[in-house]
């Protein structure tokens, strides 16, 4: 058995345990010292569909992640991402590329991979719902807000999301003008 294998049966508690137990192994190869990065930054980009495919994904990001927190006297400050393991691959059909884990070292942490794996299967709702709420919040974020005025002299302002007032006609209470930007 595992030392290093998450020992609980709450599934929130295993979803923690294999991802702070996968980061801590990452970082002890790679001499890092830093916090586990947080759940919604592990799990970017990773589709749940697949938790073989989403494990893999979150093994990818830590070690995304793991390079950028790398020391500068560390040994491995001036590696490139092969060396760490990931190839940049070229999807086609969104234009962009992403990055993958060689064979070798999808080999190297098949333990971590299948544990977070099992703790995804476990805390699937969980997650989708993390990842609903973290697509929102970005959404919201990318909705700038506007000034709109009505009508009315001296004229009324509010605060709108511009998308708000491109749907609607957003009414004055006093001189029932629309609000315009």
């Amino acid at each position: 058995m595992n030392p290093n294998a998450p020992q609980t049966h709450d599934s929130a508690d295993y979803l923690n345990l294999a991802v702070e137990t996968a980061w801590e192994d990452l970082c002890s190869t790679y001499d890092v010292r830093t916090e586990v990065p947080s759940l919604e930054s592990l799990f970017h980009n990773v589709d749940l569909g697949t938790p073989e495919d989403a494990a893999e994904t979150v093994v990818t990001n830590m070690l995304l992640d793991v390079i950028s927190q790398v020391d500068r006297f560390s040994a491995w400050y001036t590696k490139p991402a092969r060396d760490f393991g990931l190839v940049s691959v070229w999807d086609c059909d969104a234009c962009t590329h992403h990055w993958v884990l060689t064979v070798d070292t999808y080999i190297r942490w098949l333990g971590p991979i299948h544990h977070l794996k099992t703790a995804i299967e476990k805390n699937s709702g969980v997650l989708q719902g993390m990842m609903l709420v973290d697509r929102l919040m970005r959404k919201e974020n990318q909705d700038p807000c506007t000034i709109a005025r009505c009508g009315c002299e001296p004229p009324r302002f509010i605060k709108i999301k511009t998308s708000a007032l491109d749907q609607a006609n957003i009414l004055c209470d006093s001189c029932l003008q629309p609000f315009m930007p």
